[in-house]
């Protein structure tokens, strides 16, 4: 007798193959908001070095003055990193005065943040008197509101040996263990190892005119703020320096 013939095998359908496709593929990178107060770019600088370093661990940071953030879209948020330095005595930076104007409001209700995590980290000189009010300041005032901090304050001395860096450098280093930890997708990846390039800070364009009286070139540089990777043009402080440099009053 005949052997009865097996039916061929059953074709994946096409949707199945890209559903598996999908599953395969990265997923986004999750979003993160990195809000300074900077006087004289010292603090625009520690904001826009932690919006690259989050690049590594596939965030996708956005880094602006607290002044320019939708104020309205803070207790949708999930984790924000602030950094605020403090001038004068005690006094609040240009480009933030306005956002804790805002929180201070008598009439916001005490929950209004209760979905929110954050940390801070600030920039000030223990030579003054009030040493990183701005940032004791809005630590407590996010916490009055319901936000909960997801990692400790850092708060970095100006007087010491390597400035603000020695005390940003281990706060830095633990955040990332602490961010991860929140966001587990981000974590499932590896993170992108210190070898590899991120994205440029400055973009050059070389351009070439050709003019009746024979030909030229010439570089432009395009060194506008880029807030999807914490980028941006060098600060200078009020005498001048890289916002490297210390600035003047108690931060930067």
């Amino acid at each position: 007798p005949l052997s009865r013939r097996r039916p061929p095998p059953v074709l994946a359908t096409v949707t199945e193959i890209e559903r598996g496709r999908r599953g395969r593929m990265a997923s986004p990178p999750a979003p993160l908001s990195i809000l300074y107060g900077s006087q004289t770019g010292c603090a625009k600088e520690v904001a826009e070095r932690l919006g690259r370093e989050s690049l590594r661990y596939h965030f996708e940071p956005t880094v602006i003055p607290m002044d320019s953030y939708k104020r309205s879209n803070l207790p949708n948020e999930k984790v924000v990193i602030f950094v605020a330095s403090t001038t004068g005595q005690a006094e609040t930076p240009h480009n933030m005065k306005k956002f804790w104007r805002f929180l201070r409001r008598k009439d916001i209700p005490k929950d209004s943040l209760k979905g929110l995590k954050f940390t801070v980290f600030g920039l000030g000189d223990s030579s003054y008197p009030v040493y990183n009010a701005v940032a004791r300041r809005l630590h407590q005032r996010l916490i009055d509101l319901g936000g909960v901090p997801f990692h400790e304050r850092g708060l970095g001395d100006d007087q010491d040996q390597r400035g603000y860096d020695e005390k940003l450098d281990p706060w830095a280093s633990s955040l990332w263990s602490k961010l991860l930890a929140l966001f587990p997708e981000n974590a499932r990846r590896p993170p992108k190892p210190p070898g590899q390039l991120l994205p440029p800070i400055y973009r050059a364009t070389l351009l070439q005119k050709t003019t009746t009286g024979g030909s030229g070139r010439h570089m432009e540089v395009d060194n506008s703020n880029n807030n999807n990777n914490g980028s941006g043009q060098d600060s200078k402080d009020d005498g001048g320096r890289s916002s490297s440099s210390s600035g003047g009053g108690d931060g930067g």
